[in-house]
């Protein structure tokens, strides 16, 4: 066990008014370092906190409910029994910190480091129930028995990360990397992995019932020993009728021909939900209310697309091409725009040459709620004009 050094309560407190004070911009005042100290027990909920020096420090049994550690380094911390509900720790470093018993349920884990985070065996398990985990590194981390349910881990790196016998009921987990993870007996009943890399991981025992997989990517013997009874693999559009088939060929061959051949696809009302369209060009198909729920859409092509009105909750639109697309009171919430282009799009003539205008991105009316999106991209819209508009 650590050893920790002791600091009487009013001096903890006065470094936390000088933190408050330096985050303020005050001249005079310096950031709080806790580095290898005991705040064992102490009641800091809602307290702003980051980028404040946790690192090492005996954190065990305090609360910071509610409290900001954005950017916070908590790099060997110890954790245990510590509660965390509802807090943000976005970008924070948890490296190799002992999280037995901690509960981070609701709490906001976004681009946290956590790889080496772990618990005791003969403590219980910490608990992120419906924590937001979105790119958070939790490679090598071991949450054997963590209670994960509904949390979102889009984008996450789990590569080699022990998961066994936790449970993450209806987690999101698309586009994350499980690379040798072990998920040995646990529960992943009604999880969204589409687009996951399940290579070489380890579900030996595991509850797969009902979770969606579209387009992961699996080695051999991978589930073996797995319960996947309901769960979804296949690419819908292997169930779609030849006459979708047919218009997405024919569109194809419109687009790359200028119009020349081939025709527009009119797909308005579609039901296209968890379809894998990675890579696919749909520029300047009509796709108005379609329903494009938890579809796989990956590096696809969308220039001048009109979406008006479609549901793409929960979609994968990762490095996709909406430049000059119509998102007119499309759904969006929970959606993955990591990289994905929201700018204009040069309008084209007849013969194919630029003619100097363009058509912005529309995206008035369009449910963002919880959709991610980077600085750069919000930065690209405000350029351009466009607002995000979002629900509560």
């Amino acid at each position: 066990m650590a050893l920790h050094s002791y600091k009487s309560r009013e001096h903890i407190f006065a470094e936390l008014e000088a933190h408050r004070r330096w985050l303020a911009g005050a001249d005079d005042a310096v950031p709080a370092n806790f580095s290898n100290v005991s705040l064992f027990g102490l009641d800091l909920s809602g307290q702003d906190l980051r980028k404040c020096q946790l690192c090492g420090a005996g954190l065990q049994g305090i609360r910071l409910t509610g409290a900001n550690l954005e950017g916070a380094d908590l790099t060997g911390a110890d954790l245990t029994a510590a509660t965390l509900d509802k807090a943000s720790l976005r970008k924070a470093s948890l490296v190799d910190a002992n999280l037995s018993g901690a509960s981070f349920r609701d709490s906001d884990l976004n681009g946290a480091d956590l790889r080496g985070a772990h618990g005791t065996a003969s403590m219980s398990s910490p608990g992120f129930e419906g924590a937001m985990l979105r790119l958070t590194n939790l490679s090598g981390a071991d949450l054997s028995g963590a209670n994960l349910d509904q949390a979102d881990l889009t984008g996450a790196m789990l590569v080699g990360t022990v998961l066994r016998n936790a449970s993450l009921a209806g987690a999101n987990m698309r586009n994350t990397d499980l690379t040798e993870a072990d998920f040995g007996a646990a529960n992943l009943s009604e999880a969204l992995l589409n687009g996951a890399n399940l290579s070489n991981a380890h579900f030996n025992g595991a509850n797969l019932k009902r979770a969606r997989m579209v387009g992961v990517t699996l080695t051999d013997g991978v589930l073996d020993g797995a319960d996947t009874e309901g769960a979804n693999f296949a690419p819908p559009l292997d169930g779609f009728d030849i006459e979708l088939h047919r218009q997405l060929f024919d569109h194809d061959r419109w687009v790359s021909s200028q119009g020349q051949r081939g025709e527009r696809a009119e797909l308005d009302g579609a039901d296209l939900a968890d379809a894998d369209l990675r890579g696919f060009n749909l520029s300047g198909a009509s796709l108005r209310a379609a329903n494009l729920q938890s579809a796989l859409l990956n590096g696809a092509l969308l220039v001048l697309t009109d979406l008006s009105g479609a549901n793409l909750a929960q979609a994968s639109l990762v490095r996709a091409n909406l430049s000059g697309a119509n998102l007119s009171g499309a759904k969006l919430n929970n959606a993955d725009l990591s990289g994905a282009k929201l700018g204009p799009a040069p309008i084209m003539g007849a013969d194919g040459r630029p003619t100097g205008r363009s058509r912005a991105t529309v995206l008035e009316g369009a449910d963002l709620t919880q959709a991610v999106l980077d600085d750069e991209q919000k930065t690209a819209l405000a350029d351009f004009g466009i607002k995000l508009a979002t629900k509560s």
